[in-house]
């Protein structure tokens, strides 16, 4: 439940379904992240045959399935603690410019932009991208 109104948000079942959409209408790919293994075959049975990554919960998880999704390509591919410290990195310019700022989240639209600038810095420096 979101908001003054306590109502539940469904922004990402309504993402998964422009995605799944798109995907039958033309080449395009997607990738459905769960926490616990059989949850979404409960909840959602009309995606069954396109299988959940299963992270656990864990930032570790989520590490590695990103690895897994991502990691078919040319560059040479990140290890688990590269992207650890990585994170560690970007939790410190994000913490610093919500505290520069004064707001206690990371999507206001300032801070938001100036994280993405800064974790394209931080991709390039580790040669992960060009």
């Amino acid at each position: 439940m979101s908001g003054a109104l306590r109502v539940p948000r469904f922004n990402m079942p309504f993402e998964l379904g422009l995605a799944y959409s798109i995907s039958r209408r033309q080449k395009h790919s997607f990738f459905v992240l769960e926490q616990h293994p059989y949850r979404l075959q409960a909840s959602l049975s009309d995606l069954n045959g396109h299988d959940p990554h299963i992270h656990q919960g864990t930032q570790d998880g989520i590490l590695r399935l990103l690895l897994d999704c991502f990691g078919a390509t040319e560059r040479p591919q990140p290890t688990v603690p590269t992207l650890r410290s990585l994170v560690r990195k970007l939790s410190g310019i994000v913490a610093g410019l919500e505290q520069e700022q004064r707001v206690q989240h990371p999507f206001h639209p300032y801070i938001f932009r100036q994280s993405v600038k800064a974790a394209v810095e931080l991709a390039r420096a580790e040669g992960l991208i060009a």
